[in-house]
């Protein structure tokens, strides 16, 4: 009788848990980057480097002056095929990307109707790539990047990455926002002195 009764317990504790309804996280308010992570030949370098330039730049302006993004920027290494590309795009919000997932292409063909040359350059494009992932960042601190569209004009930029496990997301969080300031001024300080 007891061993009926526990399995009863059991069985809606697990009805309960199955069919309880699952609450969506929200996600978080503000600007979200999206930043696409390219591992290109090396050795094709300035052939991907000119396609990039010629064809993706002007495909980014027009979705910025379409309003679908608020801010692009490229940037790149030279130093081997490492995830020697990076692309970035940024958003009011999540809801700014389904938008640009809906409106992409029709914003895109206004400069390029030409489908099977665009089909084209894509396959060009992909002849140069070994690996690609996307990875989705909000911004915690900082300032604008001021990526300028002309070469050797820019400053280097140090990308530095972290799995963080998920409770601690908030304790590095507040450290970020507590530090930031301090040792962003710290680094301008250095950088006017050389």
């Amino acid at each position: 009788m007891r061993s009926a009764l526990l399995w009863c317990l059991a069985l809606a504790v697990c009805v309960v848990l199955v069919g309880a309804p699952v609450v969506a996280q929200q996600p978080p308010e503000g600007p979200l980057w999206v930043m696409s992570f390219w591992k290109m030949k090396f050795e094709s370098a300035p052939d991907w480097q000119r396609l990039v330039r010629s064809s993706w730049l002007r495909g980014e302006a027009e979705l910025k002056k379409a309003g679908l993004i608020e801010d692009y920027a490229v940037m790149t290494h030279d130093y081997g095929s490492e995830w020697n590309l990076l692309t970035m795009r940024r958003f009011k919000d999540y809801a700014g990307v389904d938008v640009l997932e809906q409106k992409e292409d029709e914003v895109l063909r206004k400069i390029s109707p030409d489908t099977v040359a665009s089909a084209a350059l894509g396959k060009i494009f992909r002849s140069y790539l070994l690996e690609h992932y996307d990875s989705f960042v909000r911004p915690l601190a900082g300032t604008s990047l001021n990526v300028s569209a002309q070469p050797g004009s820019n400053p280097l930029w140090v990308f530095s990455f972290y799995q963080v496990k998920l409770g601690h997301l908030d304790e590095i969080e507040n450290w970020v926002k507590n530090n930031w300031k301090k040792t962003d001024e710290r680094l301008k300080s250095m950088d006017m002195a050389m």
